[in-house]
């Protein structure tokens, strides 16, 4: 299940939108190339990254690195204003924040003058962050070779740099692990077979790497809050 975008606004550098959710609605682990923030205008909602599970009511503004991995779990209606920009990572949260809300207030009323200033002010707030070549290249490989992923040392030697270098500047860039980095694409990848055939869930599970099925229930409940046979019934076709 998705959200439903109800208004949008594109500029060069940016998107901003509202989007709605019905009760019920969970979206897989995913990440969104640009840097962006959230203002939780009514309801609320879960959001799974890095490893740790937040609730965020009304009035709450999430601010996302680009790429950050996030899964979302709205368990009421739920209404959300939206600006995706350049790629980077917030440094200041509370003036970020001010500005979001500011923004919403401009969006509403469709001034674009006090919009465009609040968005500039946020471009400024979301300072560009270049990732290094070798998390490019050891991202690139994990997503290559998938599901038969190196070990961290093979990785590492792969991309030349120290295994302990690697791991922990994975997280410090990306915001979790590699080893959450390949739970999300398991889970991607169940997640499409889901949707799209009639594969058994164990077969499903195998595919994707798991364990054995348990597995495959296990990390969907952590992630997804649902079973993957809920998944199969709720997805789209």
């Amino acid at each position: 299940m998705y959200g439903t975008v109800v208004d949008v606004i594109r500029r060069a550098a940016c998107v901003v939108s509202e989007t709605v959710y019905a009760p019920g609605t969970g979206l897989a682990e995913h990440a969104h190339r640009r840097a962006s923030v959230c203002l939780v205008v009514a309801g609320g909602f879960t959001e799974l990254r890095g490893g740790r599970s937040r609730d965020h009511g009304v009035g709450s503004v999430v601010i996302r690195p680009a790429r950050a991995e996030h899964a979302n779990r709205f368990d009421v209606a739920t209404r959300c204003f939206n600006i995706e920009l350049a790629a980077g990572t917030a440094r200041d949260g509370d003036a970020l924040a001010e500005l979001t809300v500011r923004a919403h207030a401009a969006f509403a009323t469709n001034d674009c003058v006090a919009l465009d200033a609040a968005i500039g002010e946020l471009a400024v707030g979301l300072g560009r962050v270049r990732e290094p070549a070798w998390l490019c290249a050891a991202r690139e490989a994990i997503r290559r070779r998938f599901p038969d992923v190196p070990p961290l040392t093979d990785l590492a030697r792969d991309v030349g740099v120290h295994p302990v270098h690697l791991a922990r500047g994975f997280r410090a860039h990306v915001g979790h692990t590699i080893g959450d980095e390949v739970r999300r694409l398991r889970v991607e990848h169940a997640c499409d077979l889901l949707a799209r055939s009639h594969t058994s869930l164990a077969e499903i599970a195998a595919s994707a790497g798991f364990a054995d099925q348990s597995h495959m229930n296990r990390v969907f409940g952590r992630v997804l809050g649902v079973t993957p046979a809920r998944y199969r019934a709720s997805a789209p076709r």
